[in-house]
């Protein structure tokens, strides 16, 4: 077993440090949440759906500009962008640790949280 925790506050964290260690973690949490963007906001490039998932209307046209920069185009980010994606990721460290307890990545036993 990995690493055992008490709380998403603990997982958000981790996530967090994580990313400032290594900012690719960060780009791929990124593109996780890119997934959640409807197909009309990444058409779009911009939040028009308050559902609690993806990005927000602030992120949205910056952060989704590169991850289309990523999957359409095979291009990488430069230093100054993975830096940019790891601040501006923070505020979505949440909903990446929900998405790994919802896809299986994370388990909750006991009362803990488990990877």
């Amino acid at each position: 077993m990995g690493k055992v925790v008490n709380s998403k506050k603990e997982i958000v964290e981790i996530l967090r440090n994580q990313w400032e260690r290594n900012p690719d973690n960060a780009v791929k949490a990124m593109l996780v949440l890119y997934q959640y963007q409807t197909l009309d906001e990444k058409k779009d490039g911009r939040t028009s759906h308050n559902n609690g998932v993806g990005f927000n209307g602030c992120d949205d046209a910056f952060l989704s500009s590169l991850c289309r920069q990523i999957i359409n185009q095979g291009r990488s980010l430069s230093a100054k962008q993975k830096a940019c994606v790891v601040k501006m990721m923070h505020k979505y460290a949440l909903q990446i640790a929900n998405h790994a307890i919802n896809t299986g990545k994370i388990r909750k036993e006991n009362g803990k949280y488990c990877w």
